[in-house]
């Protein structure tokens, strides 16, 4: 089985924020801490999956060559990372990922997600939300698709046949202390810089979670 976890181009950002003047180059590129522990937990308890992670504004992947790999890879399962600013890429891909000739199960998450998650599911090309922490939940969703069972029942995972309801509630929080470290052989390092680094081959660290 094939996962596909992606950060998606950005070139259609929503600039709300204008006054701040700031371009990608002006603060760096940082490896998708995120991402990146969802892609290792899921090898951890999922041994034989082939997972990878694209993060396309660090690897410089726009739309055809994103296309070109999606059509080479053939993945069976789709996360994509969901930021508010990042929101037309992000259902760009959806979009993409449906056009595809094996259409694949297609999942956002993301802190987007944590304001809007109803209106995230009324798009078409999106068949689940997850809420929260991903680890255990995007784990079980695997399974699901796997084992070719119902989309659900899971704390923090939603499919459309949740959108009435009238609260999204996020999913339970894994204990950090049991998490493995993330897997730096699914990005690139060098990637990856900081404004007030000497050079790429950047990794980052976080010390607990939230904002």
């Amino acid at each position: 089985m094939k996962i596909a976890l992606i950060i998606p181009p950005l070139e259609n950002i929503v600039r709300y924020l204008k006054q701040w003047h700031l371009e990608p180059a002006d603060y760096g590129a940082f490896p998708p801490l995120g991402v990146l522990y969802i892609a290792t937990f899921l090898k951890m308890k999922m041994p034989g999956l082939e997972v990878k992670v694209i993060d396309c504004p660090s690897q410089k992947i726009g739309y055809k060559k994103l296309e070109r790999f999606l059509k080479e890879f053939k993945p069976d399962i789709i996360g994509i990372s969901v930021f508010t600013e990042c929101l037309v890429d992000a259902l760009k891909v959806a979009r993409l990922a449906k056009s595809l000739d094996k259409v694949p199960h297609v999942c956002a998450g993301g802190a987007h997600l944590f304001i809007y998650p109803r209106q995230t599911m009324e798009f078409k090309d999106i068949d689940s939300i997850v809420i929260g922490e991903g680890e255990n939940t995007f784990v079980e969703l695997v399974r699901q698709v796997r084992e070719n069972r119902a989309i659900g029942g899971v704390s923090g995972l939603y499919t459309k046949a949740d959108i009435g309801m009238k609260e999204f509630v996020k999913s339970d929080e894994p204990d950090i202390n049991t998490l493995p470290f993330f897997d730096t052989d699914l990005i690139d390092r060098r990637s990856y810089y900081s404004t007030v680094g000497r050079q790429n081959n950047m990794i980052t660290l976080l010390s607990s979670r939230g904002c």
